[in-house]
């Protein structure tokens, strides 16, 4: 049993940021359904991409 609001996604985020940028390497997030899987892409993850700059 785990609150609903404890930043578990934001530390997805944070993790699937990190190899993105330092170490690409191929990753799954399964979500339960196409729908979420869809919003959390839009909403979240495209937007976390959009905003973050690229370190050298």
């Amino acid at each position: 049993m785990m609150g609903s609001q404890v930043g578990k996604t934001l530390s997805q985020e944070n993790i699937i940021g990190y190899y993105i940028d330092q170490d690409p390497s191929p990753m799954m997030l399964v979500v339960p359904t196409l729908d979420m899987g869809k919003s959390f892409s839009k909403d979240r993850l495209s937007t976390m991409i959009r905003d973050t700059p690229v370190s050298d």
